[in-house]
């Protein structure tokens, strides 16, 4: 099903990307309003305006593990290849 949301915790939607796909997110964090998911196609932004999930970084080679923000910065755990870190710098 992927990610679902709700405002009112009784009528439920789910959030796909901008071209109406669900993703299967393999971890999300949360960074204060901002939720992050990450998959093997990327790290995504959900965007509460238009319910919907938008790729901020290119594929990732290898499924996440682990995922983590602090501050602007993402850490991304991989069990084949490491931790992978992606710096944020859209506004």
């Amino acid at each position: 099903m992927g990610v679902i949301r709700s405002r009112d915790g009784e009528t439920w939607e789910v959030v796909t990307d901008v071209d109406g796909n669900r993703l299967i997110m393999d971890r999300i964090v949360v960074d204060g309003v901002l939720a992050y998911g990450v998959c093997d196609s990327g790290i995504y932004a959900a965007d509460t305006q238009t319910n919907a999930w938008k790729r901020i970084t290119a594929e990732l080679p290898h499924t996440a593990t682990a995922f983590a923000i602090d501050s602007r910065t993402f850490y991304i755990g991989t069990q084949q290849n490491g931790v992978f870190r992606f710096q944020l710098t859209e506004n």
